[in-house]
């Protein structure tokens, strides 16, 4: 068994690898448990998948190297992700370099991947809102008016959906 720790970083890069190495000691301490730390940075700049360390020195002396792995998502090409078998990596592709497309057609197959997933319409709907908080379909643009309409389609479609669910839901508990 062992522990991940994901700390997600979307604001104050500078703490990230203090921050990092407390929570490690933290968590080996009290779990009594390996621990697997790792930062999902939201910050462009911050370099794709790498490992990161922090040093600690006492009178020129090191006395800690801790090294901990690093997710720089904005900095990934979100068509590799795209390609992988997951509704995860295709949601968080919304955040990641479009290389060559447009940011409205990747979040149109990221969306399509996730809606056709076999994930509960619960996980469905949170990965759904998370890309329409980070890749709000009124910021979107592609020339291909194609896209436009199969990326409205399909949000309004799954939002249709829920919301009859939950209107049948709520009378149906109306009725107990």
């Amino acid at each position: 068994t062992i522990i991940l720790h994901v700390e997600v970083e979307a604001r104050d890069k500078q703490t990230l690898a203090q921050r990092m190495s407390e929570y490690y000691v933290l968590l080996r301490i009290l779990r009594q448990k390996p621990v697997l730390p790792l930062a999902l940075v939201l910050l462009p700049g911050a370099g794709g998948l790498i490992w990161q360390s922090y040093k600690e020195s006492i009178f020129g002396h090191e006395t800690l190297h801790f090294r901990y792995g690093q997710l720089g998502v904005r900095d990934l090409s979100g068509q590799v992700y795209l390609q992988e078998n997951s509704p995860v990596a295709a949601a968080l592709t919304v955040l990641m370099q479009p290389e060559g497309e447009s940011l409205a057609w990747l979040k149109l197959f990221a969306l399509q991947k996730v809606v056709d997933s076999d994930l509960s319409d619960g996980d469905k709907l949170f990965l759904v809102e998370f890309m329409n908080t980070y890749a709000p379909a009124g910021e979107l643009f592609d020339p291909r008016e194609e896209i436009m309409e199969k990326l409205a389609n399909v949000e309004q479609t799954w939002g249709e959906r829920l919301r009859a669910e939950g209107r049948a839901e709520g009378i149906e508990m109306q009725q107990q």
